[in-house]
This record gives structure tokens, sequence and C-alpha cells, in this order.
């Protein structure tokens, strides 16, 4: 578990730092990284966060001032807590609680216990072993999702999901009106006159929705990170849930965000240095080039093909025959009584109905054919499939 500690055990080893060390410590890149400042002219310090949601800030001024918003998070780290443990300022903002505490300038926490419940159950109970950036392929069906979309997962250990659908997944995207006219999306998403957020959801329903519903291809890229940075982006990642950013359809868009969440491990820079266009595929062209003493940054890639896809590879798979049959099949011209497909031997049949199976899964998201019909077709298809099967053989696909 990722220890933040008690309300009880907090002023005994606390030395609070002093003025200068404060300083230093505001400048460094990790401190201006987890509170995103940039440079902006207009700000009194020519500082200025990305993120105007004003809870993301302890002091008053945060937003603006590096320094002001170090020493109000250090001194709020040094006070006992009370009352709700999943508001103290430890439980808020994780990160910037261990990064401190790994500097000397928060408490040493030792008591046990869970002092943050929603955090901890959240992020695994620190049992996240990697994280890993998904690629979304593009999809014509939505403009915003023309170029592909990025995500980010924090993979859990063995047994602490029953499977990888439940980890923990990590979205960033504009906050859009229902109904918003597509012209208008384009021209407001170039702009910036939208807000972009945050959000988390388990894994299983993006891959249902991207793989099954919008029929997008799927790629993983797990990266080696330590330990201590998987649980330091992570902590991050929980602090900027629902925090609101200016939304900028070619660069501060969901590839450059997750960037930023990458780019807290050392020696990572995973941003585009091109000032006004970074994309998914520049995200993915980063993290693969990148190596770290000497070994690549991505540890493995593992490809998730959508419905379609994997039915167009079944069915071509086949030859000219039995794609002919699986298309008198799918279209009822044949039945699976029928002699073309009885006669044949069960090593053609099972071919076939393997094709079936992956067509229909793939129809049954085409809002042109009828639904409870594809369904019915898929449970007969099943049942003579599972008829078939042979010591060893590979199981048909799910009903999904």
């Amino acid at each position: 578990m990722l220890l933040l500690g008690t309300p009880a055990a907090l002023a005994a080893d606390a030395n609070p730092p002093s003025y200068d060390a404060l300083t230093m410590l505001s400048r460094e890149p990790t401190w201006l990284r987890l509170v995103h400042y940039a440079a902006d002219r207009s700000s009194p310090t020519r500082l200025r966060s990305a993120i105007h949601s004003s809870d993301f800030f302890v002091a008053p001024n945060g937003r603006d001032d590096p320094l002001a918003e170090l020493a109000a998070t250090v001194h709020a780290l040094q006070q006992p807590a009370s009352g709700d443990p999943d508001r103290a300022v430890a439980c808020r903002f994780p990160a910037r609680t261990l990064w401190l505490r790994a500097r000397g300038a928060a408490p040493q926490r030792n008591a046990a216990g869970d002092p943050c419940p929603r955090f901890h159950k959240w992020s695994l109970d620190g049992h996240a072993t990697s994280i890993s950036v998904i690629h979304v392929a593009g999809y014509l069906g939505n403009p915003a999702s023309f170029y592909g979309h990025i995500l980010l997962k924090l993979n859990s250990a063995d047994g602490a999901r029953s499977n990888s659908l439940e980890d923990v997944t990590i979205n960033y995207g504009a906050i859009v009106p229902k109904q918003e006219n597509p012209v208008v999306y384009m021209a407001n998403g170039v702009v910036g006159r939208y807000e972009g957020s945050f959000s988390n959801i388990d894994y299983y329903f993006h891959d249902h929705n991207y793989r099954d519903v919008e029929l997008r291809d799927m790629w993983e890229y797990e990266l080696a990170l330590t330990p201590g940075e998987v649980s330091l982006i992570a902590a991050h990642a929980w602090e900027l849930l629902g925090q609101r950013y200016d939304y900028y359809f070619f660069r501060e868009n969901c590839a450059f965000r997750m960037a930023e969440l990458v780019n807290l491990a050392d020696g990572v820079k995973a941003t585009s240095d091109n000032p006004v266009w970074m994309m998914p595929k520049d995200l993915v062209r980063n993290l693969s080039a990148s190596q770290r003493d000497g070994k690549p940054l991505v540890r493995a890639v593992r490809y998730n093909a959508s419905r379609q896809t994997l039915y167009y590879a079944k069915y071509f798979g086949l030859d000219d025959a039995d794609r002919e049959l699986v298309g008198r099949l799918a279209r009822h011209h044949e039945t699976l009584e029928s002699p073309a497909l009885a006669a044949a031997p069960p090593e053609r049949q099972r071919r076939v109905l393997d094709a079936l199976l992956d067509y229909y899964a793939f129809a049954k998201n085409n809002d042109a054919l009828n639904k409870a019909a594809v369904a019915a077709d898929q449970q007969r298809v099943l049942l003579r499939r599972f008829a078939l099967a042979e010591v060893g053989d590979a199981p048909p696909a799910p009903l999904t």
C-alpha cells in the first residue's frame, strides 16, 4: 500500500524548510510539472498554472506563484488533520506529498492505517505494477477522434483485479455540450473555447466502446518505469481528476496532457517540441524512440484488434469456397443444416463457423441490421460450434 500516513503522526519529525530551501524547491522542474506551471507574461511571476480550478491550489495565489503554493502545501502537511481524511491535503495531493517527503520537506509518516481510503482504493491499494499508454486508432465518426486518442492505464498486479479489463484507465477530453454541431465543435476546439478535464473508468468500458462499438484498433505501450515512478504518476493522475484546463484540439489535447503525466518519470520527455501541434502519433513516436540507461522506455507493445479487424482477418484467411459459404450463411441463403455445411469435414465447418462468429460480433453494433436477429443467429452458430469442439480446440468467440 502507498502509505501517506495518519493525522497522529504529523509534527513529531517535521523540520520546516527554510525560506531559501523552499525557494529552491519551488524552482525545481518536478514541482513546476506537478502544478502545471507554464510561461505566462501576464502573471506577476511570469508563470501560471494551466489548471484554473480553484480547488487545485492550496494558496490563494497559488496559480500564479510556485513559491506561495509550495509554502502553503508544506505548511498544510505540517498541521494535524481533522475531519474527513480524504479532504486532507496529503490525500488530495498524494503526488506532491510523495515528492516533498522524498525531498525532506514534508513529515515522514510512519503510523499504520489507511489514511486516504478513496485514493488507496482507486490506486489499486498500491498494487499497480506498471503504466501503459493506450493509442486508439482514428475514427471518422467524430471530428475529435479523427487523429486517434490516448489513454493511460494502471496495470494491476496478479490478484489485485480479476483481469486487466478492470484496471483503472485515465482519460482526458474536451467538455462539449450535447448535440454540438461538428463544425462548431472543430472551430471552438481549435481556438480553445472548451474546457478539458481528466476522468477515469475501468478499462473494459473503453475496450468495449472503442473495439466493439466504434471498431477502432488499440495499441498498448507498457512503459519500463520504476515502482516509485509508477506511484508518483498514479498519485498525480488522482490529483488531476476533475480539474479544468483550456482545451485546444491541435496542441493541449489528450496526447499533450498524457505526455505531461509521463514526463514525471526521470529523464523522460514525451511532449513534442512543436509549439502548435501534438497528436497521438507524436506521443507514441516519442515514447518508442526514448531510452533510459541504454534500454527502451517501452517495455512491451500489445495490439488489440477491433471486432472489424478480427472478422476481416478471419474471413480473408479462408479460401474462396469457404468465404462464399460464409457469405451465403450470413445472408441466409444457406442454413446450418444445408448440405453445403453439414456435409463438409469438421475442420472446414469449424473454420466457417469461427468466421461467422466474428462476423456476428462485428455486425451486432451495426444500427442498419436487426440486432435481435443477429444475436439469435450468433446463438445458433455458437451452439453448433460447441458441438464441433475438439480437445485442445480454441474456445469460440464469447457472446459479447
